[in-house]
Formats: C-alpha cells, structure tokens, sequence
C-alpha cells in the first residue's frame, strides 16, 4: 500500500517525521499505529470501530484560511466527499474480492447487514482480513464550488443518498452548520435508522451559495411513509 517504499527498505517509527512521507503515507501510518495501541488493551480483541479523517488546506497564495479560500486541496481517509472513497461494507465488490482471498465467510445479521464472519471488524479476525489499512483519496476543489465537508456513520450513510444528505444539510445552512448536523442526524433517526449515527458538518467557502434542493420530494415522502408506519406499529 502507501507504506510500500519505506517498509522495502526497513525503518524507525520514532524517526518517520526524517523520511519525507506523502500525505497518503501519513494517513495510513496514523491508522496503523492508533490499531497496535488498540490491539495492546486487553478487551480490544473483541471490539472494532471505524475512522473517519479530513485535513482541508488553502492553496491560495498567499494563503488564505480554508473557509475563504479560491482553491482547496482536500484528504480524506476511509470517508467520502463526493464521495471520493468507497463504503467500506464486507459486501462491496472491492472488500469482498480481498476478504475472500484470505478465507472465512460473510452472514447476513438480524438488521439485513452483512457482517464477515458475523462480525463488523473486531480485532481478532485480522488473521482472515480485518484491516485497519484506510482508503485515502486527495482532491482539488474550487472553493465557491463546495459548500461543506460532511462526514457521517453508516448509521445515517446507510439510509441516506449522498444527494440527500448534502440536500439536507445545504437547506439548512442558516442555521449554522452544528444545528444542520443535528438536523440530518434527527432526519435519519425519524426514517428509522437503527445504527450509530453521527455526523460533523464543516462549511466551505460555498456554504451560503443557494442551490436547489434536488431531493425535498423524495425526503417528504419517505418521512410521511415512516411516519405511517410509525401510527401502525403503535396501533
């Protein structure tokens, strides 16, 4: 992967700040250091968890701060812009070819969630595949172009389009971008997700641009439909 060049040649940790990492390197690094700290505790080998990073940077000369800026370069790291990596599930083509190279089974849970091995990652099935390795992807932006970094758990991911998550959040705009997060959390929480949800909205330099928004129609009709649902179970 991203380390490739440096583990060929052998190296020190605790010198790696000397050895003119990418910013790819970097990212994979971090993960794979914060999973040995993890792997040390003694309650880790059957737990799992999932990560999501951005760093976001002007290239505006001179430099400019990035909410303000023309011209961005942004990183991201197992998460998704627009989207710019893929969804890490056992059952995406990518994941599932190279989880079956190395054995085991994928089973479907109670949820319809398909786990490898029964399971999301936890650490002990590292042996068959479990990988802390990130997807990491960079990408030049025009800044009025983007109006936020959004990042978000499958828990809100897993039944939100992408289209509808950035339409939600873009309505919401004039109430900052805390409240917007709040708002498409709760969003998701009303159509039934049943999982983790979080989400963390960061505005960009296009967050006050008016857009239209592509998906209220199909958002209406699927809160109307789990609120039916709602009155029926209650019934």
């Amino acid at each position: 992967g991203a380390l490739e060049p440096w583990a060929q040649t052998g190296w020190d940790l605790d010198e790696h700040t000397e050895m003119n990492l990418t910013l790819e390197a970097y990212a994979t690094l971090a993960f794979l250091q914060a999973d040995i700290e993890i792997g040390q505790l003694p309650e880790s080998s059957d737990c799992g968890a999932t990560s999501s990073v951005a760093i976001i940077h002007s290239l505006d000369i001179p430099e400019s701060p990035f909410y303000s800026a023309n011209w961005l370069s942004v990183t991201v790291a197992h998460c998704g812009v627009m989207p710019m990596t893929a969804n890490h599930h056992a059952d995406e083509r990518g994941e599932s070819s190279r989880l079956r190279r190395v054995g085991g089974g994928m089973v479907m849970d109670s949820f319809g969630d398909t786990r490898w091995m029964g399971n999301l990652g936890d650490l002990r099935f590292k042996p068959f595949g479990v990988t802390p390795e990130p997807e990491v992807r960079t990408q030049v932006v025009r800044g009025v172009a983007a109006s936020s970094m959004i990042l978000v758990s499958d828990g809100v991911s897993g039944i939100l389009s992408d289209n509808e998550i950035s339409d939600l959040v873009r309505t919401k705009s004039n109430m900052g971008p805390a409240a917007s997060a709040k708002e498409l959390v709760n969003f998701a929480e009303e159509l039934g997700a049943d999982d983790n949800c979080t989400a963390l909205v960061i505005p960009l330099p296009g967050w006050e641009t008016k857009v239209k928004d592509g998906t209220k129609k199909l958002r209406e009709y699927r809160l109307s439909g789990a609120a039916s649902s709602g009155r029926q179970r209650r019934m």
